[in-house]
């Protein structure tokens, strides 16, 4: 017996749409504050929707996992790439554009090898690239790129495990500073950063060919870990603007009253996890457009936003079922609901090879529970912002 059936409509809706990438985007998004005449041409040619909002019901039966099934289960890849699956016209209006104060820090955005960049340095030395990273909390440096311009701090070295790397890490303090700053508002002072905690690599084994610097974005933690690289600065919310390639830190709330937003769980007290990725609870999610069910509604699925990742992570007891029923991953979409209701969805499908499929899975995270890792892949062309006091996040389209 299929567990589960096809949505035919989504694939008719993308057809008809083909056709119209161009002008009802442009036309239905000039009364928004977001001035698409700055974006050019062959951008909005490329322009996919993967945020929508949208009131859907889904047809066909539910995607249901089950013991037997992850048991039996395979592991394998998938590459998927951005894509449309709605009406142009379900679009809202997108985040007003930030007017630059003294409070942020602009910084431009560099797409490399599947993650996004930007350059920073310790103590005035020289400028140092680093991935920027939701999914991680401490800034990480590599040895061979640090000069050992900081000092050593009171903590030990410890051992960090990354999804794609580990080793070593020895402790030092001293002063961040970035410095590709494009704000001609900002103070250069309010771009400097003293005292601050990070670690570096002093052993280094490369499991999954990630960097070896990482500016962890992710602020909140729980007593016994390391000092996050936020958590020690006054800053308060960050923008990730996919389509312009900025990127903003601020000490003030970059989302505007107006905006529907996504309200984040704190998984500190939800899991027990040991700091507070930017997490979301999630609506629906679908595989090869087909509605996955995990047992229930006290079973719900939970999906990250870590910018650290180009594809999708998929925890163990969860991937191998749904890799086993759906014989491939074609594609994957995520529903969230804001706080008025709506909807908003992201959308990943091959044939790019922007996005891998993998298994994960933490310590932390009971074995029973469902959660996913939505990377770079999800969120090309779109505007993400995160409020780390109101532990709230947006994403590109507020309201309908």
């Amino acid at each position: 017996m299929e567990l589960f059936t096809a949505r035919p409509h989504l694939a008719s809706i993308t057809k008809q749409n083909a056709n119209r990438l161009h002008t009802p985007l442009s036309s239905s998004l000039q009364p928004h504050k977001r001035a698409i005449s700055e974006i050019s041409r062959s951008r909005l040619s490329r322009l996919r929707t993967i945020v929508r909002c949208t009131q859907r019901k889904p047809d066909g039966e539910d995607f249901k996992l089950s013991r037997q099934s992850y048991l039996q289960g395979t592991l394998a890849l998938a590459l998927t790439i951005v894509e449309s699956s709605s009406p142009l016209e379900g679009l809202a209006a997108t985040l007003p554009p930030i007017e630059g104060n003294q409070e942020d820090i602009v910084i431009p955005m560099e797409f490399i090898s599947g993650g996004y960049f930007c350059k920073f340095a310790i103590e005035g030395g020289r400028s140092i690239r680093g991935q920027l990273d939701t999914g991680s909390p401490f800034l990480i440096l590599d040895k061979g790129s640090y000069e050992d311009q900081g000092q050593i701090s009171p903590y030990g070295d410890t051992y960090e495990r990354y999804a794609s790397h580990e080793g070593d890490v020895r402790w030092d303090k001293g002063t961040v500073n970035f410095t590709e700053s494009i704000n001609t508002n900002s103070d250069s002072g309010a771009r400097v950063f003293k005292d601050v905690v990070y670690g570096v690599f002093q052993t280094f084994v490369n499991v999954g060919g990630g960097t070896e610097v990482i500016i962890g974005l992710v602020k909140n933690k729980v007593p016994r870990i390391r000092p996050t690289f936020l958590g020690q600065t006054d800053l308060r919310s960050m923008q990730f603007d996919f389509i312009t390639n900025q990127f903003t830190l601020s000490r003030r709330g970059l989302i505007p009253p107006m905006v529907d937003t996504i309200p984040l769980v704190d998984i500190r007290q939800l899991f027990n996890a040991p700091v507070q990725q930017f997490v979301g609870k999630v609506k629906s999610f679908y595989i090869n457009d087909r509605l996955v069910r995990t047992g229930g509604s006290n079973q719900p699925i939970y999906a990250m936003i870590d910018t650290g990742t180009t594809g999708l992570f998929v925890v163990e007891n969860m991937f191998y079922p749904l890799q086993k029923e759906s014989k491939g991953w074609r594609s994957a979409e995520v529903d969230f609901e804001t706080s008025s209701g709506k909807i908003v969805t992201l959308r990943a499908s091959r044939p790019s090879p922007l996005f891998l499929v993998f298994p994960t899975k933490f310590d932390w995270l009971p074995p029973d529970a469902n959660l996913i890792i939505l990377g770079v892949a999800f969120l090309q062309d779109s505007v993400l912002t995160i409020d780390t006091q109101t532990n709230r996040f947006a994403l590109d389209v507020p309201a309908a």
